[in-house]
């Protein structure tokens, strides 16, 4: 019986706008109609009361066709900064750059504890997660960052791949002091830098840049000997 109904409704589809009559033993109902994509299919009964089902084409498309609202989502057309162009694909263009700086990091030789890393690993990490919780809502993913449009955050991730590509390249955080700067919460202008109770590493910092700038004043010496560049007159 089944196959004789969807026989009947496909041909019904066929035809269009037809009226095909279906056999009395499968319904309680004589007609199968088909108007503009649409169509009503009386499920085959085993009980006394049919179940009617609609199915229509148009409708479903509606539904997925959401609204479009100028100036957000799909109707954005400017982002009104100059040289930065709407990006209808943010969603995934962001998951990619943001992902890519995680991916650089951790294919690097930079410590786990490094401070640069673990700022940027929680930032990507935030703006990642915010995004995957609202793929179509980027207004939401911008309030949420609080950094900009998405456009805008797409173009600091690129930024940010510069800084970090130098950063790992020079090896930066080797620079940083292990011990952390010395910061003076109630700093005393007649204070001796230079006495016994100063920081040793202030202290001798001090001495250090004293030193060079001796170094400098005697090269500099030599400077005012210099009588300048040969005379080029006449040529």
């Amino acid at each position: 019986m089944n196959t004789i109904l969807r026989q009947t409704a496909a041909r019904a589809l066929r035809a269009r706008s037809v009226t095909a009559s279906v056999p009395k033993a499968l319904t309680t109902t004589t007609t199968f109609a088909v108007d503009s994509g649409s169509f009503l299919l009386w499920q085959p009964l085993r009980r006394q009361d049919a179940q009617m089902r609609s199915f229509s084409t148009a409708e479903a498309m509606e539904e997925d066709e959401k609204p479009i609202i100028p100036g957000i989502g799909k109707g954005k057309t400017s982002t009104g900064i100059v040289g930065l162009k709407v990006e209808p694909e943010w969603y995934n263009v962001m998951l990619e750059k943001f992902q890519l700086l995680l991916d650089t990091m951790e294919n690097s030789d930079m410590p786990e504890t490094c401070t640069y890393r673990m700022n940027v690993t929680k930032w990507a990490n935030f703006v990642i997660k915010t995004v995957k919780e609202n793929p179509e809502d980027p207004e939401f993913v911008e309030d949420e960052v609080r950094m900009g449009q998405v456009e805008e955050l797409i173009e600091m991730a690129d930024n940010e791949m510069i800084c970090m590509k130098m950063y790992i390249k020079e090896k930066f955080w080797l620079e940083v002091d292990p011990e952390g700067p010395e910061i003076d919460f109630n700093p005393d202008p007649m204070k001796d830098e230079l006495g016994a109770d100063s920081d040793p590493r202030t202290r001798q910092k001090i001495l250090d840049d004293i030193e060079r700038l001796k170094n400098w004043v005697d090269d500099d010496e030599e400077y005012d000997e210099y009588e300048g560049p040969p005379d080029h007159e006449g040529i």
